[in-house]
């Protein structure tokens, strides 16, 4: 009950904050920008969606493969991209729990699937984070840049205390219901184990940055399908807002993201209602591409059953 009113908080916040900045910028320049699309872009956008998709499994698999945990490519994308498409369309994160719940079944116990994930999320953001302080330094100012290093060091020092030193490890399991310290037995020993991997650590953080750059090609074609063509140094800006749409506070980061995008890129000279155009075409084509994900793997699904019938 706590988490789905949770749930409907976060929602209601996303629409209050997109309803006032929309109401700032105003509908009719928004909707004057999005008539100027040019849908020649559709197929090279859906490509890239669709490639950073792939490189998210990457990741995933890259992790397993680092505590010799082997499951075929082909098993572990198809998994991925449906834990992403629950992810897109169901709240509190569910698609996560779809790929634990997969991972399972190869014999991989939930706390190690925790610690993978949580491994995963971690180099994300901290890949975004290291990217976003040099945009607000070169942008914003060397304040602003201090602060957040500062912040990331705290994060850093809390991380390592609850997920590393005993002590804080200790706190977390007397302040978990027992059942769940039950389910998350592994936990603990498949973090440290990835810790000590150093070699599969760089290389997720490679495909991170691969896929963030894919993530950021999607945004600068989106913005040329509207005759913008953003500078180079804008992916700095990218990794900032993408970077504030993980703060836990909005459905799905909605309204978060639209609102620091267009406070970030003012900094390049873009026009908010460019920028809000671009981000809600970019989540138009990210839930498109999941509905086609979607009828796909029902598809094969039914063609299955219907061929052992």
């Amino acid at each position: 009950m706590e988490r789905k009113f949770w749930q409907i908080t976060k929602l209601v916040i996303s629409i209050l904050v997109l309803t006032i900045l929309i109401r700032y910028v105003g509908l009719q320049e928004i909707i004057h920008v999005m008539s100027s699309f040019n849908p020649i872009y559709l197929l090279i956008l859906f490509l890239l969606h669709l490639c950073a998709l792939t490189l998210g499994a990457v990741n995933i698999q890259l992790l397993l493969r680092s505590i010799k945990k082997d499951i075929s490519f082909g098993e572990m994308f198809k998994k991925y991209l449906s834990s992403s498409v629950m992810g897109d369309f169901t709240p509190g994160r569910v698609g996560d729990f779809s790929l634990i719940f997969f991972l399972k079944k190869k014999d991989i116990q939930p706390g190690t699937s925790v610690a993978i994930l949580l491994v995963d999320k971690i180099l994300t953001v901290t890949t975004l984070l290291l990217i976003s302080i040099a945009g607000v330094f070169l942008f914003v100012g060397k304040e602003a840049a201090i602060t957040i290093l500062s912040l990331f060091l705290l994060g850093i020092v809390l991380a390592w205390f609850f997920l590393v030193a005993e002590a804080g490890r200790n706190l977390i399991r007397r302040l978990l219901p027992q059942q769940i310290n039950e389910k998350l037995k592994g936990f603990s020993k498949t973090l440290i184990l990835l810790m000590n991997k150093k070699r599969y650590m760089i290389y997720n953080i490679l495909v991170t940055v691969i896929k963030w750059s894919v993530q950021y090609l999607v945004f600068y074609v989106t913005a040329s399908a509207f005759g913008e063509h953003l500078p180079l140094l804008s992916i700095l800006l990218f990794a900032t807002v993408m970077l504030i749409s993980y703060i836990p506070i909005a459905f799905g980061g909605f309204g978060l993201r639209e609102t620091a995008a267009v406070f970030f890129f003012k900094f390049i000279g873009s026009k908010p209602e460019l920028i809000i155009s671009v981000f809600l075409v970019m989540s138009i084509i990210k839930y498109l591409v999941s509905l086609g994900i979607i009828f796909i793997l029902l598809n094969r699904k039914s063609e299955k059953q219907a061929q052992r019938s």
